[in-house]
């Protein structure tokens, strides 16, 4: 784990030491808690995203390894 330093808004930040009071929890680890639900929402988000897209080509039969490397032989290397 690295530690960094971050700038909060009094404001927050008198918010957040209301909320560690309360849960007894730092500070520090109720931002890193608001951070993983954050992240995991948003992993959620594109999964889901990812599954409607499935959805669409789920009847294709497509070698992704060919097609790719089909993509790939139309580009040109050459630097000249």
């Amino acid at each position: 784990m690295k530690s960094t330093k971050i700038y909060i808004d009094e404001n927050i930040l008198h918010e957040l030491e209301i909320e560690s009071k309360i849960k007894k929890e730092t500070i520090s680890d109720i931002i890193k808690s608001s951070i993983e639900e954050r992240q995991e929402k948003r992993i959620n988000n594109i999964l889901s995203n990812l599954d409607g897209v499935q959805g669409i080509w789920k009847d294709k039969d497509i070698n992704i390894e060919e097609y790719i490397k089909d993509l790939r032989m139309d580009r040109s290397y050459d630097n000249d």
